[in-house]
């Protein structure tokens, strides 16, 4: 692991300790400690509904729809209770929905 040839590993985890697989050791991340000891660990935070708001508006932008306000704010909440990309992905049917019905934008 310490060559420079060395693949990037990236694991995501929500487990802070628990029991190694296979073995009676309670360690962080349910890793083995001698591999917890080699990786670079890098906490994240949520995001704050402004940067919700802020994100999906540029997806908007990028998938050419025009949102009010409003749509903006319910698709804010929807990502709140479910993931940022099942409220992306809401943007391009619901388009893709007013299409269909010939609405204007």
């Amino acid at each position: 692991m310490e060559s420079d040839l060395s693949p990037l590993l990236i694991m995501a985890t929500n487990k802070e300790k628990g029991v190694v697989r296979g073995t009676d050791v309670v360690a962080n991340y349910c890793l083995p400690p001698d591999l917890v000891d080699r990786l670079i660990g890098i906490a994240t935070k949520p995001y704050t509904s402004d940067e919700i708001g802020r994100i999906l508006s540029l997806r908007a932008d990028e998938e050419g729809v025009r949102m009010e306000a409003a749509a903006i704010n319910l698709l804010k909440m929807i990502v709140g209770e479910t993931s940022m990309r099942y409220g992306m992905q809401l943007i391009a049917v619901s388009n893709v929905l007013r299409e269909r019905k010939k609405k204007p934008m």
